[in-house]
């Protein structure tokens, strides 16, 4: 699997978020044959910081961190099966349509609020029309 990985990787002409995410892998297991490349892309590729379509990015001094310490694989361990849970799909789905409820309400109170034109009185008192008093002076 790891060499599917690894050529990936390695291919330039992959997309860059596929040879990054590629290359996530590829520190997190320390697979050791890639440790060269990984800096090199990391140095060449990569900028310190650059998000790549949801990833952060990493540097040279990542690559050594991950090498120089033990795997923590614990992220891995928890099976994607999981995701298909009926009681963890019920939670979703309830989630999913509290979340719609509150943006409707939102959106309902955003249409709520009188907009006020440019000839209408302004609403700071002054009883000049809105286009002369705040609207001009960009209040």
């Amino acid at each position: 699997m790891f060499a599917l990985v690894g050529e990936l990787f390695a291919d330039p002409n992959e997309r860059l978020w596929v040879r990054t995410h590629a290359a996530s892998l590829l520190l997190d297991f320390q697979v050791r044959e890639q440790a060269d490349a990984l800096e090199a892309f990391a140095h060449d590729v990569l900028e310190p910081g650059v998000d790549v379509d949801g990833i952060l990015a990493f540097d040279t001094t990542d690559v050594m961190l991950a090498f120089s310490s033990p795997a923590d694989l614990s992220r891995y361990q928890d099976s994607w099966l999981a995701f298909y849970d009926a009681d963890l799909i019920a939670y979703r789905q309830e989630r999913w349509h509290r979340e719609a409820a509150e943006a409707a309400e939102r959106a309902r109170a955003d249409r709520a609020r009188v907009k006020i034109g440019r000839n209408d009185p302004c609403p700071c008192g002054s009883g000049r029309k809105h286009k002369k008093c705040c609207l001009a002076a960009g209040r």
